[in-house]
């Protein structure tokens, strides 16, 4: 049996990286969402205004992240908002559901999360938090 080749690592930085990593998440979340979306509006000007772009795009990052059904994802983000971590609004989860599987979302959504791992990335280039 072949033996797989292990890389050192800082096991010390490692515990740190993993145990921030939702905080820093959250903490770069609403910047990045603001950079990503900027003041755009998905509203062309007929029917009913969309929800804010801002809001929709920080709820499905959060649901994203953490990989929860939308009925789950909407009880984080009320603790989330309750705790002060999120600033947005939180439609139902049917509203989050149809801008999910919009593809006028998708870019937006995944510029925010290649901004939230930035973060990383400088530390990620000398080695990667799971030895890969």
């Amino acid at each position: 049996m072949k033996k797989r080749k292990r890389y050192p690592r800082d096991e010390s930085l490692y515990n740190l990286i993993q145990e921030n990593e939702v905080m820093l998440f959250l903490r770069h979340l609403p910047l990045a969402t603001w950079w990503a979306t900027g003041n755009k509006s998905l509203w062309c000007g007929r029917g009913r205004p969309p929800k804010n772009l801002y809001d929709i795009v920080v709820c499905l990052a959060v649901r994203k992240y953490f990989n929860f059904s939308l009925r789950r994802g909407i009880g984080l983000l009320r603790l989330f908002r309750a705790l002060g971590m999120i600033d947005a609004q939180i439609p139902c989860f049917k509203t989050l559901d149809n801008y999910q599987n919009s593809d006028e979302i998708r870019p937006y959504l995944d510029e925010v999360l290649k901004l939230t791992a930035e973060p990383m990335r400088f530390i990620e280039h000398f080695f990667s938090t799971d030895t890969t």
